[in-house]
């Protein structure tokens, strides 16, 4: 379930939000008609700021946290191993 408005904080963006449910054996059994081939499946992150799926056709900007977050690591580690040195 979906549902998208313009952004209260910038006129010129959009801002969505969406509900889904983790597809499990608890879900499956649940909900009956689950297994039915006409309803779409995909497969999501979190928001696109946030998700580091490589080939999602709905990006809608790009991923800058998870590649700070990948940044931040390499310097960790980077430094982790300098200092062991």
């Amino acid at each position: 379930v979906s549902m998208a408005r313009k952004s209260s904080l910038k006129s010129d963006t959009l801002s969505c939000l969406t509900i889904g449910m983790k597809i499990d054996d608890s879900l499956t059994k649940a909900i009956n008609f689950l297994d039915d081939p006409k309803i779409p499946r995909k497969i999501v992150g979190q928001t696109c700021e946030r998700c580091d799926l490589a080939d999602c056709k709905e990006r809608a900007c790009p991923p800058v946290i998870v590649n700070q977050q990948n940044i931040e690591k390499l310097k960790k580690d980077s430094l982790a191993e300098f200092l062991q040195q």
